[in-house]
């Protein structure tokens, strides 16, 4: 089995990040779970000005959700505002999808509608929505070939212009494990004179797959000085940058958590991508580590080079806390490859502990919206995760692990030769340990609205 151990140093010293019970004006939607937030920059092209803003959309709580809102923090007011854009389409309603953020727009990936007593089940979705918030316009992707299977808690990322879908359950309330990838950009076939065809593939991988698993989460992590490289990225092809020394030292899709039929897991497995086949592998992290917990929200904060992990559910955690319910933080340094949990002094602003909530980066900030706690929706509140810079590069530099020299175990190949897995081991670090992953603040033009009158299934942008 392929594996990655880290050795971990003892001297650990305070988190430098609080809890923030967050000042909101004015409306507020419903609470909600199984709900999700993506971030979407928007530029104002009367200003010039870049506008961050955290899109929820769908959820279930009285009935389920269509709406298109979104969180804003406005600097003028000192407070975050939320903003109604969309009344939304009946037929989108539904909740446990993914969403992801590609060329500005917002993406929905399968889910579930409500419960049917006469199916006695809920019917799962397998559909591909679109929301352009420039035109705020609805579109949808078609695949041609076969369809992957309807699902709900699944998790989804964007590598480069591919859609990566892993897990979920289906309408049987059986557990997934297939991993699948949906082209975007490229048409497949050109022959098409509408616009683009788009298939589903099954991604080809090695190594120690996950398995079957669901209400886990995944982040897409890459060092962002690969964007600048020649070349798309994609699952088979990373550019290579000279003299780039690389901040993260294991690139690809991270996946935390989850629950399969055996219970909830707190494995750390990376999708390592830039070869054919792509490589399951499974950090073991030495020293203190996350409890087991599913329904969990996990959030890439690129200044800093860390994942901050929140909440979630361990029903084995009953019998010592009283509930099953969590609301911890973890926070994972992607440097060092290292956990760390923060224990905040002041208690009174925690949330509630809590499951099936949803997180987004906005900002430096993670702010967190709604869940479920104690067979109870938890309030309509936005709680948020702030970090202060000044004593972050002190916990970066000397609170987390360093990387072994013994690194793997062999992953046997089928023809039952052992096959060493080697990732270079870069040993020299940044002097700044906050000389990180500077966000992309450039935001792509947006094209120009589509007159209702002049339908197409060109959804996106084709470059080369």
């Amino acid at each position: 089995v392929g594996s990655v151990r880290w050795v971990q140093e003892t001297d650990m010293i305070p988190m430098p990040v609080r809890w923030r019970d967050c000042e909101v004006r004015g409306w507020r939607p419903e609470t909600r779970e199984g709900a999700t937030f993506t971030t979407i920059s928007i530029s104002k092209r009367d200003t010039g000005y870049v506008e961050e803003r955290a899109y929820l959309f769908g959820g279930l709580s009285r009935d389920l959700h269509s709406k298109i809102v979104y969180l804003i923090f406005d600097i003028t007011k000192n407070c975050y505002v939320w903003m109604l854009q969309h009344l939304g389409d009946p037929k989108k309603k539904r909740y446990g999808h993914t969403a992801v953020e590609y060329e500005n727009k917002l993406v929905i990936i399968g889910g579930a509608k409500m419960y049917s007593k006469e199916a006695k089940r809920r019917e799962c979705l397998n559909d591909i929505q679109i929301f352009n918030p420039i035109s705020e316009e609805w579109s949808e992707i078609i695949p041609e070939g076969k369809h992957f299977e309807p699902r709900r808690f699944h998790s989804a990322c964007i590598v480069g212009r591919q859609l990566v879908v892993y897990g979920g359950i289906n309408s049987q309330q059986d557990y997934l494990s297939d991993l699948l990838s949906l082209n975007l950009g490229k048409a497949s076939d050109k022959s098409n004179s509408l616009g683009n065809v788009y298939r589903w593939t099954s991604v080809a991988t090695k190594g120690d797959e996950p398995g079957k698993l669901a209400y886990h989460s995944c982040q897409f992590i890459l060092n962002q000085e690969r964007y600048r490289g020649s070349g798309q990225i994609s699952l088979t092809y990373l550019p290579e940058i000279r003299g780039f020394r690389p901040k993260i030292e294991v690139e690809g899709m991270y996946v935390f958590g989850g629950r399969d039929e055996k219970g909830p897991n707190n494995k750390l497995r990376v999708l390592r991508i830039g070869m054919k086949p792509c490589e399951w592998v499974e950090l073991g992290i030495d020293g203190p580590a996350p409890l087991a917990r599913y329904g969990h929200s996990m959030t890439f904060i690129p200044q800093k080079s860390i994942i901050i992990v929140f909440g979630g559910r361990n029903d084995n955690n009953f019998s010592v806390e009283g509930q099953p319910y969590l609301n911890d933080v973890w926070i994972l340094s992607l440097e060092k490859l290292g956990w760390h949990q923060w224990i905040p002094e002041d208690k009174k602003i925690i949330p509630v502990p809590r499951y099936s909530h949803c997180g987004a980066l906005l900002g430096t900030s993670v702010v967190i919206f709604g869940g479920l706690s104690d067979a109870n929706y938890c309030r309509a509140d936005v709680h948020s995760i702030d970090m202060e810079n000044s004593t972050m590069a002190a916990f970066l530099g000397k609170n987390l692990r360093k990387l072994s020299t013994k690194l793997f175990d062999p992953l046997k190949k089928k023809g039952g030769e052992d096959d060493k897995v080697v990732f270079e081991n870069f040993a020299k670090k940044s002097e700044n340990p906050l000389a990180g992953l500077a966000r992309r603040q450039s935001v792509k033009a947006m094209p120009e609205i589509v007159k209702k009158s002049e339908p197409s299934n060109q959804l996106f942008d084709n470059k080369n």
